[in-house]
């Protein structure tokens, strides 16, 4: 539905720049943010939102934390992985500055994540693991689920496969209980990886199976690559080769 009125959605906010009316420009740009990072419209979005922070009227201070998380999570959509740090940098100092505890999760969730793909996992471990004592404070299970996520992501890569698919199937039970699909998706291939490291094909082909259905639910492109690459990996390893050619193609 959003994608059929995408083109009026960013007319409205470039009417509402254009005529000073940037507070409603940004609750619009801020309501699109979800969207324009499950569908890949990262330029859209940044273009949109540098255009609502540079104009001259004035925002309030918790629509201009979230429109800077936003346009983060775009640069570490793109790679730009300084210029998501700057942003997430930002957003984080302005939800400290107003109280907002859930910003201040979902911006050290943000840097953790930029942390991770600059290879610093210890400074992944440490947002992550301050993200994930405030959200069991405020009761934010998608912060938890992602901080769990992140702390598995961790394990993983430090060899303690045990420890990260504990992480993954918290994060997985966080999420399912929220329905946040994105999630849910993204800790399935997570347990899709372990699955296929320890050589348990048949779950990991269910993992992969199940996150590729929330994929194309959500329309994550994403989502669904990883999924389509885990099942080439997983029936490469089962001896079909054919069909695994033909996932990893699609991926």
């Amino acid at each position: 539905m959003i994608e059929v009125d995408h083109n009026n959605f960013i007319a409205a906010i470039d009417w509402s720049v254009n005529n000073e009316n940037i507070e409603k420009a940004g609750l619009i740009a801020t309501a699109l943010g979800e969207f324009w990072s499950t569908a890949g419209h990262y330029s859209t979005g940044i273009r949109l939102i540098k255009n609502i922070l540079q104009s001259s009227g004035t925002l309030t201070r918790s629509l201009e934390r979230k429109l800077l998380f936003w346009i983060g999570v775009f640069k570490w959509s793109q790679g730009d992985y300084e210029q998501a740090k700057k942003y997430s940098e930002d957003s984080l100092a302005i939800s400290k500055e107003i109280g907002d505890k859930k910003g201040i999760v979902a911006a050290m969730n943000s840097l953790g994540s930029i942390a991770y793909y600059q290879g610093d996992y210890e400074q992944d471990k440490k947002y992550s693991e301050e993200s994930l004592v405030i959200s069991k404070e405020i009761g934010d299970k998608k912060g938890i689920a992602i901080s769990m996520n992140s702390l598995g992501n961790i394990a993983y890569y430090q060899g303690d496969y045990e420890g990260a698919r504990k992480h993954y199937k918290e994060s997985l039970a966080f999420s399912m209980e929220i329905g946040d699909n994105k999630v849910i998706a993204v800790s399935l291939n997570n347990l899709a990886y372990i699955a296929n490291y320890q050589g348990d094909y048949e779950q990991a082909r269910k993992y992969s199976e199940d996150s590729l259905v929330y994929g194309k639910e959500i329309g994550d492109k994403n989502v669904i690559a990883v999924s389509m690459t885990n099942l080439g990996i997983t029936t490469s390893k089962q001896g079909d080769y054919k069909q695994a050619r033909n996932f990893l193609k699609k991926a």
